[in-house]
Parts: C-alpha cells; sequence; structure tokens
C-alpha cells in the first residue's frame, strides 16, 4: 500500500512542472473580427528525438495528437475562411486540387541528453524533495506555397525550456486546466498572423 501511495505520488510530481523558457516567448497582437484569407492547406510533419538523439517513429495515435494542436491554433487565429490539416503521411495530391496555397510545417522536437533518469531516481526516492529537471528543444520550420510549387514565404522558429519538478509544484494543480511540456502557441500565431496574414501573400476571400 505505501509502495503504491508513493507511486502515485511521484506521478503526480512528474506530471506538474513550472517551465522556463530560453528566449522570450512571441507576443501575438491578433485582432479581431478580421477580413478571411482565401483557403489553405497545412501539412504537417514531425519529428520527436528521445534522450540520446534517436529519431522515434511516431504512432498514429501521436500523429493525430499533433494535427488536433495545430488545429487548435489556428482557429484560434480566425483569420482564414476555412483550412485543412493534414500529415506527412497523407498524400497532399489527394485534397491539394481544392487550395491554391500551401503551408508545410515540419516540427522537431528534442529532449535534451542529461541526468534526467538519475534526477527522477532522487527525486522517486525523497519523494519529490530533489527536484527533477530536463530541456527540451522545439523548432519549427515553415513554407508558403502556391499551388503550383512556387515558394512565397519560409523562415524557421525555435526555442528551448527547462521543465522543473519539485513535490510544491502539487500546489498547482486545482489552478492549471492542462499540463503540457511545450507551449508552441505563440509560434504557430506568429507563422498564422504575422507572417503569413500580414504579408499579404494571400488575397482575401470573396
Amino acid at each position: 500500500m505505501i509502495k503504491i501511495a508513493r507511486f502515485i505520488f511521484i506521478t503526480l510530481i512528474l506530471s506538474n512542472c513550472i517551465s522556463v523558457y530560453e528566449n522570450p516567448k512571441f507576443t501575438n497582437n491578433i485582432k479581431f473580427n478580421l477580413p478571411r484569407l482565401e483557403p489553405v492547406l497545412f501539412r504537417l510533419k514531425t519529428n520527436f528525438f528521445d534522450l540520446y538523439g534517436n529519431k522515434k517513429e511516431l504512432n498514429e495515435n501521436a500523429v493525430n495528437y499533433y494535427k488536433m494542436e495545430l488545429i487548435k491554433e489556428i482557429n484560434n487565429c480566425r483569420c482564414l475562411t476555412s483550412f485543412i490539416v493534414i500529415s506527412d503521411l497523407e498524400k497532399i495530391e489527394d485534397f491539394s486540387e481544392k487550395y491554391n496555397y500551401i503551408v508545410e510545417l515540419e516540427q522537431d522536437i528534442f529532449i535534451e541528453h542529461n541526468i534526467i533518469a538519475l534526477n527522477e531516481i532522487l527525486t522517486f526516492y525523497t519523494l519529490g524533495i530533489i527536484p527533477t529537471w530536463n530541456n527540451i528543444k522545439y523548432k519549427l520550420n515553415y513554407k508558403l506555397l502556391k499551388k503550383d510549387n512556387t515558394k512565397l514565404l519560409s523562415n524557421t522558429y525555435e526555442n528551448k525550456v527547462k521543465l522543473y519538478r519539485h513535490f510544491i509544484l502539487l500546489a498547482r494543480m486545482p489552478f492549471d486546466k492542462t499540463s503540457y511540456v511545450f507551449d508552441k502557441a505563440d509560434i504557430v500565431k506568429k507563422i498564422i498572423y504575422d507572417d503569413i496574414y500580414c504579408s499579404n501573400l494571400i488575397p482575401l476571400a470573396n
């Protein structure tokens, strides 16, 4: 019973953290009731790298999770007439005929190698008194293309976050609606609004 209680307690500790970003997050000044742009097709590829730098194959559930995450952030921008998000596993030819503009996104997620394993062992046996932490690096490359594959725009954004976990952070649980490892909403909004929408490269919908 004690072992079970310890396991639950440590699981709660490891699932709650504070995030410290290496670079300041982007500030987005998205306006409301914007004129909408023509429909856009988004094609997302996700590369996930483990502690040792090995690229991991993502299963269908993980691919769909990242797709839904992107759909949510694009919806929040409210500046497109319509859009669709597909993964790199889907054939773009099956969708591209309906869209004159395509945004190709490739996100790289790295869990940087450190002493995370040793930290978590110490955290486990000290019931969270000794904290644990790890680094996650995120990079997002994107290209805005016309249907004929003409490149209109491209850029790369990246940031790094250090996640700290400690038993005192359990006090945050009642106030947290979600738990995440890297909040990239600011990067997605910058690409959709600051880069693409404000570039005037995609015409307004009729």
